[in-house]
């Protein structure tokens, strides 16, 4: 049976009693029906894990945990990948923010398009919280102890400002004549941000821009593909190439 795995964010001792809130504590009592004597695996996010013991479990007093053990435990990869992503409806964001998470992605920063509705604008900061959840979520499911961050969104020309002229930096774009060879020349790679746009690409004045920023174009073949398509192609690439699924 695996054992369950929960985002605790503080650090911890061995033989400490922890009690948890009230929402944990109906995630495992009500969605996990664990017992007294299981044991629960909490991660800090900053790649320690604990091993616990449910030792009370109680709806109304919470449920009470002790400490068995910790470890430092990464499952970083070799590379650091930071994704620009082109703002997308609410379903494609959260499962590109899911696989993210799961490939091995360190940061994802959404890219506001140009002619971005402005009363969308306002809703942005609730939807960072809402892919805050999304993001700790899938590092409990698949193992990750370090949580992928998310940056404030930005306009395209902010967000290559804030890049040094040394950063690798690459355009998945659907419409370059250059494969994927073209990154073989790279060498001695430990960090790369990339950008993903929609099916249609980016504006002229966004090509414009990361053409001046030398940026990479890089396609992922003759068809177009969906967004989410895109995303994990692009990222299991990267890190088959430069990271440890190669190796």
């Amino acid at each position: 049976m695996r054992i369950p795995r929960i985002y605790f964010p503080n650090n911890c001792i061995v033989g400490e009693i922890l009690v948890l809130n009230k929402d944990i504590t109906h995630y495992i009592i009500h969605v996990l029906r664990m017992k007294k004597g299981n044991i629960v695996e909490l991660f800090n996010g900053n790649n320690i894990i604990y091993q616990t013991k449910i030792i009370n479990l109680n709806k109304y007093n919470r449920v009470r945990l002790i400490v068995l053990y910790m470890i430092h435990k990464s499952k970083e990869s070799y590379i650091k990948l930071h994704l620009g992503q082109l703002l997308l409806n609410s379903k494609k964001m959260k499962f590109i923010i899911q696989k993210a998470v799961e490939l091995g992605v360190n940061t994802i920063t959404p890219i506001i398009p140009k002619n971005y509705n402005i009363n969308k604008l306002n809703l942005l900061n609730t939807k960072i919280n809402r892919w805050q959840n999304i993001i700790i979520n899938s590092c409990a499911q698949c193992g990750r102890n370090k949580i992928m961050q998310i940056k404030e969104p930005q306009y395209i020309l902010n967000w290559c400002s804030l890049l040094k002229e040394k950063d690798i930096k690459i355009y998945f774009n659907p419409y370059s004549n250059n494969n994927i060879n073209k990154l073989k020349k790279l060498s001695l790679i430990n960090e790369i941000y990339f950008l993903i746009g929609s099916e249609s690409g980016l504006s002229k004045e966004d090509n414009l821009i990361i053409s001046n920023y030398k940026f990479f174009n890089i396609t992922l073949g003759p068809r177009i593909l969906r967004v989410e398509t895109a995303v994990i192609s692009a990222i299991t690439i990267l890190q088959t190439m430069f990271g440890d699924m190669g190796n």
